[in-house]
């Protein structure tokens, strides 16, 4: 005859081990739930009436020819919006900005996001000048070489073997914290820290797409090594959680509201764990630093639009022309 204490212990083991199952069956559905929140909220959750916008400007490549650590963070993204096959465009018309768009790049790299922060070359030298922010920002790249200092910063690049740039920044706009995130080196003066910057707000680009609620999300490192670490942030569940628990968090105290996600903020990454290889310094690690709502009206988008208008307008068209 089976001992009834014994019985009564294992039913209770049992029990337990069902509840604790159910839990963690529903903790895993909670912990997906908020994953595929996160993805919407950085854009990733339906690739229809998205663009990728591919203006290859690096100074380093013939025009046209995507930067491999942009690509490598378009391919992630890929993955993600389930395209077997990334749509690039080299030329986008200003009809186009209808779409939500998707950038990949900072401004050194990539040609619609200088319009969009507001950079241009510098005529006597390398590098880009911040021109006005016409949005206020929290958080932008430092891309002068007589701003951010003497000395270079190296890293792997496939195709070109190691290159060196200079120690390209992002600059801190809010009154705490350092006023100038550096990238870090070792001692060869190869790359061992770096930031990603994730801008997100609204495509003010063009009325229908502002009014229709389209999107427009920037994705750039201040070195090509934080823009390839957009992957680690797609494969990273517990970090994606993160970020959506910080951006809400900050939209309950900008807003007062218990519920609701902001429609435009700015996210900063540091960058570690950065291996040096013949594919590339590819990093590992990914620490969110920062989640910063951004200004939410229209009259600040309107204006964002009336002063980069007329840069945008004078892109080239297919044939070469103005548009």
């Amino acid at each position: 005859m089976l001992d009834v204490t014994v019985a009564l212990r294992a039913f209770r083991e049992l029990t337990e081990t069902v509840r604790s199952l159910g839990a963690a069956v529903g903790t895993a559905r909670r912990n997906a739930a908020e994953v595929r929140e996160a993805k919407q909220l950085l854009g990733l959750n339906d690739p229809a009436g998205e663009a990728y916008r591919s203006d290859a400007v690096h100074p380093l490549y013939t025009p046209g020819k995507l930067h491999p650590d942009n690509e490598a963070a378009l391919l992630a993204a890929s993955s993600d919006l389930g395209l077997e096959q990334a749509v690039l465009r080299d030329v986008i018309q200003v009809d186009v900005t209808d779409n939500s768009l998707l950038l990949f790049g900072s401004p050194t790299s990539e040609g619609l996001s200088r319009i969009v922060f507001d950079y241009a070359p510098l005529p006597d030298r390398d590098g880009l000048a911040c021109i006005d922010r016409p949005l206020d920002f929290a958080y932008a790249w430092n891309l002068d070489p007589e701003s951010v200092g003497d000395g270079e910063v190296g890293r792997y690049v496939p195709g070109k073997g190691v290159v060196r740039r200079p120690p390209w920044q992002i600059s801190n706009f809010r009154s705490k914290g350092p006023t100038r995130l550096v990238p870090e080196t070792d001692s060869e003066g190869m790359i061992t820290e770096d930031y990603l910057l994730i801008t997100r707000m609204r495509n003010f680009l063009s009325p229908a797409a502002q009014a229709q609620g389209r999107f427009l999300v920037s994705f750039g490192g201040a070195h090509g090594t934080g823009t390839r670490a957009v992957a680690c942030l797609f494969r990273d569940k517990r970090l994606l959680r993160q970020v959506l628990e910080a951006l809400k968090a900050r939209h309950r105290e900008a807003s007062g509201q218990l519920a609701g996600i902001p429609k435009a903020y700015q996210l900063l990454f540091r960058v570690s764990g950065i291996e040096h290889t013949s594919m590339g310094s590819i990093p590992n690690n990914l620490e969110l630093v920062d989640a910063v709502i951004l200004g939410d009206n229209d009259a600040s988008w309107d204006l964002a639009r009336r002063r980069v208008t007329p840069r945008l307008e004078d892109q080239p068209s297919e044939d070469g022309t103005g548009s």
